[in-house]
């Protein structure tokens, strides 16, 4: 399984700022993501309005920074990884009130 070392993460969180090492222990792979920008979340969602696993093929595809290169082409990679985008995209718990 695909493993970053300490030098190539140091390098990825200074190009990339935040990065999420995900790993799919039955495939025996694993990957880096970057945290995707405003305009790849908002293409995710726009095209996730007409096939839900296209969210996860734009973040996979535009946040992609190394990793088992058997990912970019495995679908079971894009179901586990749709279970991931609220972590990676950066959503967070919110509550609503009326006053």
């Amino acid at each position: 399984m695909y493993a970053p070392t300490k030098e190539q993460i140091a390098e990825f969180k200074k190009k990339h700022s935040r990065i999420f090492y995900i790993t799919f222990p039955e495939l025996d792979k694993a990957c880096v993501l970057s945290k995707p920008s405003r305009q790849v979340v908002s293409l995710a969602f726009s095209k996730a309005q007409t096939d839900p696993l296209a969210m996860a093929m734009v973040i996979r595809d535009n946040c992609w920074v190394d990793g088992d290169e058997e990912l970019k082409t495995n679908d079971d990679m894009l179901i586990s990884l749709n279970t991931k985008i609220d972590k990676i995209v950066g959503i967070t718990t919110t509550e609503l009130k009326e006053l």
